[in-house]
């Protein structure tokens, strides 16, 4: 299996929609499509505004595809953590989407290493429903 690193360059290749002088509903219609498209394309130059494409899921170890489709998610690693403070070592985690738990009822710390695979998708959920879980990169 090869992977391939996201690509968040610009696409060039679909050309832009004129926004020359209509009436004000055409106007607006044609700029909103307008924009749509540059979002598609990612020409935005704005890495968090941009859709997202089925082969970049993939990629990370989001979905799974077939000849037919979208065969299914990958199930997410679930990681508990339970005490107070914790630091991951980067062989904890595996490519594609993880879970840590923190369930401590205090202020919770979770270390996560600075230098994990852009493979890996971290979510860090309070289970304990604190709203004290702080993040550090070490």
């Amino acid at each position: 299996m090869t992977f391939r690193r996201l690509n968040l360059e610009p696409n060039r290749s679909t050309p832009a929609l004129p926004t020359g002088t209509r009436g004000a509903a055409q106007q607006r219609l044609m700029q909103a499509l307008s924009e749509a498209i540059d979002v598609h394309g990612r020409r935005t130059r704005d890495k968090a505004n941009s859709f997202v494409r089925v082969e970049e899921l993939v990629d990370i170890g989001v979905l799974q595809v077939n000849d037919t489709g979208v065969t299914g998610a990958v199930q997410p690693t679930y990681i508990p953590q339970e005490a107070a403070t914790r630091h991951y070592r980067p062989e904890e985690f595996r490519r594609g989407h993880n879970v840590i738990g923190v369930r401590y009822a205090g202020t919770a710390h979770v270390y996560l290493p600075a230098s994990l695979s852009r493979e890996i998708l971290i979510t860090v959920k309070d289970e304990a429903g604190t709203g004290a879980v702080q993040l550090h990169a070490y």
